[in-house]
């Protein structure tokens, strides 16, 4: 399910989730807190140093279905060039 929603209740329901494990996508340098795993077209594995960082290099995400219990893609619709095939592959 895509919601969009603020900031403030994202990280309310992680904090009350810590078990989940999270996606952040395109989220350039300001990954959530929360994420587990972070994803971008840029190499940003120096900056996440501790994290579980996954360079993005195929229009197809590189993560199995339903691996993720929550996604969070803020600010990244308008850089992508098929929108729909985007949505698709964050709703698997």
């Amino acid at each position: 399910m895509l919601k969009r929603t603020t900031i403030n209740f994202v990280n309310d329901t992680l904090s009350k989730n810590i078990d989940w494990k999270i996606l952040d996508i395109g989220c350039g340098h300001r990954a959530n807190k929360f994420a587990s795993v972070i994803a971008d077209v840029q190499d940003l594995s120096n900056h996440y140093e501790g994290k579980k960082f996954i360079k993005i290099n195929e229009k197809k995400l590189p993560f199995k279905d339903k691996e993720f219990d929550f996604v969070i893609a803020s600010h990244v619709i308008e850089h992508v060039e098929d929108f729909e095939f985007f949505i698709k592959e964050l709703e698997r």
